[in-house]
């Protein structure tokens, strides 16, 4: 009896001597926060990024490189002010989250950023372009994406500039990002030399355009601007055709989502937008991206701005790499950030906002976006909309 107990504490003590470092070991958790549109008008943009920036965690996790390991808490913000701002507070709130990225829609980011800015914790911003966004002096407030004064300053020196499209007719948006577009991309037409005819508004939403496109038929102008989120600015266009409107069509990014062309169909053909950054497709880590993403089994593709919640992710974890987590001094180490992601050479001005270094202009051909030095467009082997006021 007594060999057996003295053999079954031998076991006990050897068993518990190796499996003390492990429990030792352990990685600490830290969490990290998401917050997008996962449902709403703006949901086909959110969930995309919520799988980049869950690719991201799961990647880092499973590596074996990293210190600690990640658990993302993602909400839904509906693309409404009031959700964002709940789930910003129950993110900052909640000691254990060390920081957080969000948003698709600019009036949900200017309703967050103060939050996250009293409760000092990091935050960057995925992909909303309002260019104020990093200018109310928060150090807690980084942002990823471009910005869409930029956008629209190159969009109008091509497609005024160089295209020579003069008179324009505007339709957006009343939000701030909306007015925001309608202000900037004026006022860069007017600096190319064009003018804007006509300037109209129409609420987030809008199903009918009809009345509004009827009004700029009669004003004839060589192009129209939409200003507007994806929906409402594929609807513009499906509602342009079918009322016979052959007048070139443009926009910034906002319309870049694939979203476009399932609600487009055939009506997109033409359609001029811009990409900050460059080229997705001449990425060299986008096709290793796109491999690891689809074994992942994720319903919905990863658009541009998708791939920024990914960078986005990888700059926030090895921030809290480096100084442990600490919201502080992670704020502190995001705004040192030099790094090479998948959206291309990454650094922030002292306003937190990501140094871009131009935009990429894209036609609507076949129904996807090419190159527009790649396109038949470019080469004349088709034309676009005559200008009237040649």
């Amino acid at each position: 009896m007594r060999k057996k107990t003295l053999l079954l504490f031998l076991c006990f003590a050897v068993a518990t001597a190796f499996a003390a470092p492990g429990a030792v070991l352990a990685k600490k958790v830290v969490k990290l926060g998401f917050i997008g549109p996962f449902s709403g008008g703006s949901a086909y943009e959110g969930l995309g990024a919520k799988n980049c920036f869950d690719l991201a965690v799961k990647q880092a996790n499973a590596s074996g490189k990293y210190k600690y390991k990640y658990k993302v808490i993602f909400l839904d913000d509906e693309s409404t002010p009031a959700t964002g701002v709940g789930a910003a507070l129950k993110l900052t709130s909640d000691p254990k989250v060390i920081a957080a990225c969000g948003h698709w829609n600019s009036p949900v980011a200017f309703a967050t950023i103060h939050i996250f800015h009293r409760f000092k914790m990091p935050f960057m911003i995925w992909a909303c372009m309002h260019p104020d966004l990093t200018k109310q002096g928060y150090p807690e407030i980084t942002r990823i994406s471009s910005t869409l004064d930029v956008e629209n300053k190159d969009l109008a020196a091509f497609v005024v500039g160089k295209l020579g499209y003069k008179r324009w007719s505007i339709i957006s948006d009343p939000t701030v990002y909306g007015v925001a577009n309608a202000e900037n991309f004026g006022q860069a037409v007017k600096k190319n030399g064009g003018e804007v005819v006509s300037t109209d508004f129409a609420p987030v939403g809008t199903q009918d355009f009809r009345p509004i496109l009827t009004k700029i038929q009669e004003l004839n102008p060589d192009a129209i601007y939409s200003g507007n989120v994806v929906m409402e600015g594929a609807l513009i266009r499906v509602q342009m055709k079918k009322m016979g409107m052959d007048f070139l069509y443009a926009a910034n990014s906002g319309l870049y989502p694939k979203k476009f062309f399932e609600v487009t169909k055939d009506a997109s053909e033409g359609t001029i937008v811009t990409k900050p950054g460059i080229a997705m497709e001449k990425l060299k880590a986008w096709k290793p991206f796109k491999k690891a993403y689809d074994e992942q089994g994720y319903k919905e593709p990863a658009g541009w701005y998708s791939l920024y919640a990914y960078d986005a992710a990888n700059i926030l974890m090895n921030a809290i790499e480096k100084v442990g987590p600490d919201r502080e001094k992670v704020t502190q180490e995001i705004r040192k950030t030099v790094y090479d992601g998948l959206t291309g050479h990454i650094t922030f001005n002292e306003d937190g906002q990501n140094v871009h270094t131009g935009n990429v202009i894209y036609v609507a051909q076949d129904g996807d976006w090419k190159i527009w030095e790649e396109s038949d467009y470019a080469t004349g082997k088709r034309k676009l909309p005559p200008i009237r006021s040649k």
